[in-house]
């Protein structure tokens, strides 16, 4: 699997003022192989500090500090990078691969993807 990441983050504002901690959190978020071609990623605080060497007990803090540019859904160990879409693909290709995954998807992160993207190009996902 490949995943971009735009050289230009490191000089976004937001990401300046992340502790080193978010910033490996966020990196690990967007390339992870458990995030999906929507952003999402289900996945354990266990597993998250296993691969970020974030201890667990940090965790919940690190990931307030990402505040809205990642959504969490702690009951389903889920979390998404909200511009995921926007920064890794464009064409009918990449929609096919992210509308695979969101045919697949519960409702609650369905609201959360179409109430962010409202105009994207549906095909074989109800909503």
């Amino acid at each position: 699997m490949y995943r971009q990441v735009h050289s230009g983050l490191w000089g976004e504002s937001w990401f300046e003022a992340y502790s080193t901690q978010a910033k490996t959190l966020f990196l690990y978020l967007l390339t992870s192989p458990e995030t999906n071609s929507a952003g999402y990623s289900c996945q354990t605080l266990s597993r998250l500090s296993f691969n970020t060497a974030i201890p667990v007990a940090e965790l919940p803090s690190v990931i307030a500090i990402l505040g809205d540019r990642v959504r969490t859904w702690p009951v389903h160990n889920a979390y998404w990078v909200v511009r995921f879409v926007r920064w890794q693909g464009k064409g009918c290709d990449w929609e096919r691969a992210v509308n695979k995954v969101l045919a697949d998807m519960p409702a609650w992160a369905l609201d959360a993807f179409f109430a962010e993207y409202p105009d994207w190009p549906l095909q074989g996902v109800s909503h």
